[in-house]
C-alpha cells in the first residue's frame, strides 16, 4: 500500500521521477516529492518492566499497519536508567552507518528502485 506525498492544496503528488542514487563520495541529496520512495521511520522507544530499556526501532510507514509490532525492525536495545545524551548516541552510533548505506543507493520494491525518506520518531529525542 503506497501513501502519496501531498502538495500545499492536499492533492496527491504523482510519482513521475525515477530515483537516481547518489554517486559514491558525494553527500546525500534529498529527492523531489515526485520520486517514488519508501518512508523509513526510525526512533527510540523507552519502556520495559524491571530494568528500563531504550529500543531503537525502524518501520516502513507506507505499508499496511505500519505500527504493528510484527512490522517493526528492532535495531538495538540497551539499558536506559537515565535519558542521558551520551548513552543515546552510544546506542545510535553503530546504526548510523547502516542507515547511510540504506539512504544512498535506495531500496528495490517490486523491482523498482525507490528513494528512502527518513522520518525520525519515538519517545526520546536524540
Amino acid at each position: 500500500m503506497d501513501r502519496f506525498v501531498r502538495d500545499g492544496t492536499g492533492a496527491k503528488v504523482p510519482d513521475t521521477e525515477a530515483f537516481v542514487p547518489t554517486p559514491p563520495g558525494l553527500l546525500y541529496a534529498p529527492h523531489s516529492d515526485s520520486t517514488a520512495d519508501l518512508n523509513l521511520c526510525v526512533g527510540l522507544d523507552k519502556g520495559g518492566s524491571g530494568t528500563p530499556t531504550a529500543q531503537l526501532v525502524a518501520t516502513v510507514a507506507n505499508q499496511a499497519r505500519p505500527q504493528s509490532r510484527f512490522n517493526e525492525i528492532l535495531m538495538s536495545t540497551m539499558p536506559c536508567i537515565r535519558d542521558d545524551n551520551a548513552g543515546l548516541h552510544e546506542m545510535m552510533g553503530p546504526c548510523v552507518v547502516e542507515l547511510q548505506r540504506t539512504l544512498t543507493p535506495g531500496v528495490a520494491v517490486g523491482g523498482t528502485l525507490r528513494a528512502v525518506r527518513l522520518i525520525w520518531m519515538g519517545d526520546l529525542a536524540f
